[in-house]
């Protein structure tokens, strides 16, 4: 295997998302991320519509580390 592949596969056992659709028509997203020994960020969030969720998870997807950092300097901030 090669270290780009190597290095996409395991950026993507990283990176968990998931959109569920709610009884009351609006949809659940869960975003996490891990670093290989434990989880870093884990957010669950409400959301309109399925669409959206579904958007969000494909954003996260590309962009995890960049948002987890975001998240954590917004949240560090005095």
């Amino acid at each position: 295997m090669t270290a780009p592949v190597a290095s996409r596969m395991r950026r993507e056992s990283q990176i968990e998302t998931v959109t569920e659709l709610q009884p009351d028509g609006t949809a659940a997203v869960s975003l996490r991320l891990s670093d290989g020994v434990g989880e870093v960020l884990a957010l669950r969030l409400a959301v309109p519509d399925e669409e959206t969720g579904r958007a969000m998870e494909k954003r996260f997807q590309k962009e995890a580390e960049s948002i987890c950092s975001r998240v954590m300097d917004m949240l560090a901030e005095a």
